[in-house]
């Protein structure tokens, strides 16, 4: 199986229901990385949950940070492929903007030093 996980700040929630009357939702998590010439770059990843797993959108606000479980799921439409994330678990985490740490610049490899000794195998 194919998983990823994805924590970030909770941004929009679309609630939908399927055929059959169950609600599932469609929703995007805002990540941050830092590029290569240390710039801080932010994207939305689109991700859907089902069941009780959307349910527990109900109870996150956005804006709040997350980690997201998920499984990755491949289709194909109109003679494309696309990559879909399904959501298998979703938690609240602890922490507000303003406490969050600074993320630094990508560690390079010249930046990292060892002897054969400090290897534990």
């Amino acid at each position: 199986m194919n998983t990823a996980q994805i924590a970030g700040r909770l941004m929009g929630v679309d609630w939908q229901t399927s055929r059959n009357g169950k609600q599932w939702a469609k929703f995007s998590v805002l990540v941050e990385q830092v590029n290569y010439n240390g710039d801080r770059e932010e994207f939305c990843i689109p991700i859907v949950a089902f069941g009780k797993t959307a349910e527990m959108l109900q109870e996150i606000r956005r804006g709040q940070l997350v980690s997201v479980a998920c499984e990755v799921r491949s289709r194909e439409y109109q003679e494309k492929h696309y990559l879909d994330l399904s959501a298998s678990r979703i938690s609240a985490l602890v922490g507000n903007r303003e406490a969050q740490p600074s993320i630094g610049k990508p560690m390079q490899a010249e930046d990292v030093s060892f002897e054969d000794d400090d290897i534990p195998f």
